[in-house]
């Protein structure tokens, strides 16, 4: 029996080239009636340690006036950064999940110099990382793939993916079910060791009654059941 995996986007979905990308976004600088939309609108927001300062309407607001979205669908991955006080954009469009590495690259060289931006870098593990806060942190979360366990043994910590249906299976055919994880600060996770597009970045988000974190975030919001 085949599953068939929905790859439609939550919301619009733009099937265009980098350069067509670049016109769509003179558009946005060039009518200031949307401007409104990289006024901020959330101030608190998942960290995963790419410079993420808040929320617009379809806009990411990082550092340094910089806007931009990132999008993922089935085997490929986009990256749009716009200086609008500059009037730069670079848009970087690869036809590889892994092709962040090369993304942030091209990036940072171009908004440095073509205005005077400096970048975040791609997060990586502390070189002597503190433990996570287990009675935080640890737990079952839930989303609509997996059930995700992370647990601390001992001096370590690991995330365990339990599929809930089979186009989860099928994906973890081809990736590992169980990641460990260190402590990047007091709110996020990061993988210990990277994959083809580098480490992966996981949020720890809001409190419940507890003060347990109610929610895994890696892009997608896992809620808490355990």
């Amino acid at each position: 029996m085949a599953s068939r995996c929905d790859t439609r986007s939550s919301g619009s979905h733009l099937a265009i080239s980098a350069r067509d990308l670049l016109e769509f976004v003179r558009l946005h600088l060039t009518d200031h009636a949307l401007a409104a939309l990289r006024e901020p609108q959330v101030d608190s927001v998942p960290d995963f340690g790419g410079g993420v300062i808040g929320w617009g309407l379809g806009w990411t607001l990082h550092r340094d006036g910089v806007v931009g979205h990132t999008g993922v669908a089935k085997g490929q991955k986009a990256f749009l950064r716009v200086v609008p006080s500059a009037g730069v954009a670079v848009a970087v469009l690869t036809d590889s999940t892994g092709g962040e590495p090369l993304a942030y690259e091209i990036l940072g060289t171009a908004l440095e110099e073509l205005a005077g931006v400096e970048t975040a870098l791609p997060p990586v593990p502390p070189s002597n990382p503190t433990g996570i806060d287990a009675d935080r942190m640890c737990g079952t979360y839930r989303s609509t793939l997996y059930d995700i366990t992370l647990t601390r043994e001992h001096d370590r910590a690991f995330l365990t993916y339990h599929p809930r249906n089979d186009i989860a299976k099928s994906s973890l055919r081809r990736f590992e079910d169980r990641v460990e994880v260190v402590r990047l600060n007091d709110d996020s996770i990061i993988t210990a060791e990277p994959k083809a597009d580098g480490h992966q970045v996981f949020s720890l988000v809001g409190s419940d009654e507890h003060g347990r974190a109610r929610f895994l975030h890696n892009g997608g919001a896992a809620h808490r059941i355990a």
